[in-house]
């Protein structure tokens, strides 16, 4: 029996070492998977990958590598076949970095535990040494903003790859993390991280990139093409050395641009969401209900229907206390009196569905026009205070006393939480972080519920002083009745008694109300606050606007003369004294290391920053643009952003929103851009649906 026990023992030990030594082997047969149909978007017959080796993944866009990696992560449904990673644990660096508000460092930690040494190994291999060394006194403690606004492509692409780094996993997914930086910083991250020397060489590697410099070191190559493995192998050498030829140039030039701005402390760029002044401002109320068309004429006919409306009723309830006083003393109602009575019954009917109907239609068109001043004021306002404003605080204005206002503020970092961590939903699984960003989320919602526990107690104690003050109104006024009681006049003390009555209840229905109206009236004041944005400065500066030819931009000369540019009065400047002259039909590649200023160029020639925020000039075909109104500049240009933007809608809608060119034109475009032959193969062509922020498309093919 000692002798089977040992036997047992032996096994399990042996077993657990098998199961040990898989993790990190990936095996895939005759699998297919799909997004949110029946219809595979990716297919792949058979795949095995084994520990420890450095797996690179390419092909053209929209061949499926980011669809196998959210396949291994069981993000995409597996329809049929075997996949089979060995309970292996993930870290997952996603094509489109993801960060969420709070500090550079927990942004890599994700809530996990601090481990200063690996901390210190991670950041250095990701080369984040010398942008922490120029945050300024925050260090790496400085506050991300949402969307990582404050950061670069670059940096963002290597606070992800860092967070992916730190966690201690068996496979490591990193898709395309070096596009977003420059080709030498790019180096030193693949030997510090990925390389045969870097931290994770011990590690089952699968790396998707367009640069295949960085395969010749992989242990296996997969050639993905349509959803499908179209080879498998090692790479040809042939094609590293035609990429590394040109290489030697480029890196020369990034090592002359490649110099470390200092930046000042960026924590004051996100602005704290502050309660306004006590009290609602009479003035909201004012604007609110003189909003046009029907301004101050309106609100006036409005008072006058309402005062028309109780004149009204309490006319018919008097001259029915007559009606019966006389009944009492005739034994019958005069024909007069009756039809007196019931004209103004009918009078207070009429008038009732008037006030009401005027009532909600001042009501509404208020609203309206507050809600169309804040679109205004946010459409028109500098980027800027988008930069400074996540966007939980902005929904969270559009949606009671100073509670209210207190539970109003801390509800705006819930939903930008909330919002944050879908788009990150796909790393915080893969890295097992759930827990832990529920926690983070929890704090965040214990801050707004004790914000809101505070407006229930409130509206419980008004709700108590309210009664009593309503039972002392009915005591007083049935005193005095019972003491000034005339037999003659009894249906008078009958009204007098009814009355009060309806005065307690109206009463504290009316404060009710009247509170509550108050307290809706927070939400129009924060709104308010948003029309009055400053607008982006559209008056050409002390010099003026001046009128272009209507053929300008004729050829497309860029000249900047001594140029400057700051994000921010309080910061340093991102690009500076620039003297540079681009000639119509020229091709210009801007170069330099993550965080260089190549994005600021865009800006300025955009005017994307505040006048006050620039020294220098642009001037496109000899004219200055600081002196061309904002419409007419940016209706000539065009630009491919960072990151890019596509909307809710369909694929026509997108290329071209205004409706200015044919299909065939927009046919052409796509050909131009090699997505032609995609579109055609979808079903309905250039009325194909777009996600929101083109979810249903690679992040290579939203660039495209």
């Amino acid at each position: 029996m000692h002798l089977t026990m040992k036997q047992d023992n032996q096994s399990q030990l042996s077993t657990s070492l098998i199961n040990e030594q898989q993790k990190g082997h990936i095996i895939i047969s005759n699998a297919s998977f799909s997004w949110h149909n029946e219809i595979p978007c990716l297919s792949l017959s058979d795949l095995t990958i084994e520990q420890g080796t450095l797996v690179g993944i390419v092909g053209p866009v929209g061949s499926g590598k980011s669809s196998l990696f959210a396949a291994i992560l069981g993000e995409i449904n597996l329809i049929n076949g075997q996949l089979n990673t060995n309970n292996s644990s993930f870290s997952y660096a996603a094509q489109s970095p993801w960060t969420f508000e709070d500090t550079f460092r927990n942004n890599i930690l994700l809530n996990r535990s601090f481990d200063q040494q690996r901390y210190r190994n991670v950041i250095h291999a990701c080369c984040l040494d010398d942008d922490i060394s120029v945050f300024g006194s925050s260090e790496d403690l400085i506050m991300i903003g949402e969307n990582g606004f404050n950061l670069s492509g670059g940096q963002k692409a290597r606070v992800s790859l860092a967070r992916a780094l730190y966690s201690d996993a068996d496979i490591y997914l990193l898709d395309d993390p070096l596009s977003a930086v420059d080709h030498k910083v790019a180096k030193q991250i693949y030997e510090r991280c990925i390389g045969s020397f870097g931290l994770l060489k011990n590690k089952t590697r699968l790396l998707a990139t367009h640069q295949t410099q960085f395969l010749n070191e992989s242990h296996q190559i997969i050639f993905l093409s349509h959803g499908h493995i179209d080879k498998q192998g090692c790479l040809n050498e042939n094609i590293i050395r035609e990429n590394d030829s040109n290489k030697n140039e480029t890196s020369k030039l990034v090592s002359l641009l490649d110099d470390h701005r200092p930046m000042d402390d960026l924590q004051s760029i996100i602005i704290d969401e502050k309660p306004l002044n006590d009290g609602t401002r009479w003035s909201i109320w004012y604007h609110f209900f003189t909003a046009p068309p029907f301004a101050r004429i309106g609100f006036c006919v409005l008072i006058v229907v309402l005062l028309l409306g109780e004149a009204l009723s309490d006319g018919a309830n008097y001259w029915l206390s007559i009606c019966l006083q006389e009944s009492g003393t005739n034994q019958q109602i005069a024909p007069k009196s009756a039809y007196i009575y019931f004209g103004l019954i009918i009078a207070t009917v009429i008038v009732d569905l008037i006030r009401t109907n005027y009532y909600f239609t001042i009501v509404l068109n208020g609203s309206n026009n507050l809600h169309n001043k804040m679109l205004r004021g946010l459409l028109y306002t500098s980027i800027q205070f988008f930069e400074s404003n996540p966007s939980g605080r902005i929904l969270n204005r559009a949606s009671k006393d100073q509670f209210k206002r207190l539970e109003s503020i801390t509800r705006s970092p819930v939903y930008a939480f909330f919002s944050s961590s879908f788009n990150g939903s796909p790393t915080i699984r893969s890295l097992k972080a759930e827990t832990s960003f529920i926690q983070l989320i929890a704090r965040r919602i214990d801050t707004h519920t004790s914000a809101y526990f505070l407006v229930l107690a409130a509206s419980q104690l008004f709700s108590v002083m309210l009664n009593i003050v309503c039972s002392l109104i009915l005591i007083v006024a049935s005193i005095r009745i019972i003491h000034a009681h005339d037999p003659a006049k009894s249906s008078i003390s009958a009204l007098r008694l009814m009355n009060a009555i309806f005065v307690a209840l109206w009463f504290q229905w009316a404060l009710r109300e009247l509170s509550e109206a108050d307290i809706m009236m927070i939400s129009a004041e924060r709104i308010d606050e948003y029309s009055r944005l400053p607008l982006e400065d559209d008056r050409g500066g002390h010099k003026g606007l001046v009128k272009t030819s209507p053929t300008w931009p004729a050829h497309g000369k860029i000249e900047f003369r001594n140029y400057s540019l700051r994000h921010r009065l309080n910061l340093e400047y991102a690009i500076r004294n620039v003297d540079l002259c681009i000639e119509s039909g020229q091709k210009i590649g801007i170069i330099g290391r993550t965080g260089a200023g190549k994005s600021s160029i865009f800006k300025g020639i955009f005017r994307l920053v505040n006048r006050s925020c620039v020294d220098g000039e642009i001037l496109i075909d000899d004219i200055d643009i600081s002196r061309i109104t904002l419409n007419h500049l940016r209706s000539h240009l065009s630009v491919i952003p960072q990151q890019p933007v596509l909307f809710s809608g369909t694929l026509r809608y997108n290329l071209d929103p205004f409706d200015h060119y044919s299909d065939e034109q927009c046919w052409m475009a796509l050909e131009d851009a090699q997505l032609k032959q995609f579109v055609s193969n979808h079903s309905v062509g250039l009325l194909m649906p777009i996600g929101e922020s083109g979810k249903t498309l690679s992040i290579g093919q939203c660039q495209l």
